[in-house]
């Protein structure tokens, strides 16, 4: 059974990433990043993202609605990373989203070393300890 209180912890930090094509779910983990499903997120591949082109990304959080962007995408493993808003212009958004970060806290994470000698990053909620 996971405590109330770690309970509440990893609710506060999911969102809901909204665009256009599709709805997903993301989490707050550590380094103010947004982790989800690439298939979530609108980008390209083109390197349109490279060369300073905005893929603006709505997510809903607990506390309403905020503007993020792709900071990385990998289509073949489904994963994304999105974060603070930044360039000109997008000042409040970028406030806006670090004031949420500074007051949620962020998915517990742990990186372990598999069989493989390979470094994964794995979400885990600590078990409680029963005895």
């Amino acid at each position: 059974m996971i405590p109330d209180h770690r309970q509440k912890q990893i609710a506060d930090a999911c969102v809901t990433v909204v665009n256009q094509e599709a709805r997903g779910r993301g989490g707050l983990v550590p380094g103010n990043l947004l982790l989800t499903a690439a298939r979530c997120v609108h980008y390209s591949v083109d390197g349109a993202m490279a060369v300073g082109n905005y893929f603006i990304q709505t997510i809903e959080t607990r506390l309403g609605r905020l503007k993020v962007q792709p900071l990385a995408v990998e289509p073949c493993l489904d994963i994304a990373l999105l974060g603070a808003l930044q360039g000109p212009g997008f000042y409040e958004e970028c406030c806006a989203y670090e004031e949420w970060c500074a007051h949620t806290l962020p998915i517990p994470s742990v990186c372990e070393t598999f069989h493989s000698s390979s470094h994964f990053l794995s979400l885990s909620i600590p078990r409680q300890n029963n005895g």
